[in-house]
């Protein structure tokens, strides 16, 4: 499947589950579109799960101007008051429009559990057809299966025995993927 079929489906499937997904070309302006969207959300305080991918972002300046507080500090309370999480991710799965993250640091795993809103930057070279491509590639990428994984399928969901879907309530209510064409 071409790279822009595999774009199609995830977009599609990921919009199926209330995630939003934009599409850019370089780093920076991925680290614009980050501060777009803390700035639409009316954000007071992003955490950052500093990785060198994110830094190719230029994120962590481009917020500063926005006089956001940045945090990158592995501290509940800093957690528990943060409006957005924002991460590098590095797997989407297109027949999911899952992200995928391997990810053993538990600061990374808690940004993206913890925050009102999650914004992953994800490479658009690395959306993957499907779930066992996605098992398959991180196994060839980190050499053994990570001790922690996670495939994020948009906002937290659930329902009561009534069948009443709350969105948010187990994690963030809004999912935003930003996948990147400049390569990793």
């Amino acid at each position: 499947m071409s790279s822009e079929k595999l774009f199609s489906v995830f977009k599609e499937k990921a919009g199926v589950m209330s995630a939003q997904v934009h599409r850019v070309g370089t780093w920076a302006q991925a680290g614009d579109l980050i501060a777009d969207q803390v700035k639409e959300l009316k954000a007071q305080r992003v955490h950052l799960f500093s990785t060198p991918q994110l830094e190719k972002t230029n994120c962590r300046a481009t917020l500063a101007k926005t006089g956001v507080t940045i945090s990158d500090k592995l501290d509940r309370h800093e957690l528990d008051i943060t409006d957005v999480g924002i991460t590098y991710v590095p797997y989407a799965v297109a027949e999911t429009g899952s992200i995928f993250h391997p990810e053993t640091d538990p600061l990374g795993r808690a940004v993206t559990m913890l925050s009102p809103t999650h914004i992953a930057v994800v490479p658009f070279n690395k959306i993957l057809p499907t779930v066992a491509d996605a098992l398959e590639t991180v196994v060839k990428d980190f050499g053994a299966v990570p001790g922690y994984m996670s495939f994020i399928s948009g906002p937290s969901r659930t329902a009561d025995i009534e069948r009443v879907l709350t969105i948010g309530v187990h994690g963030p209510s809004k999912l935003i993927v930003i996948l990147v064409d400049e390569g990793v």
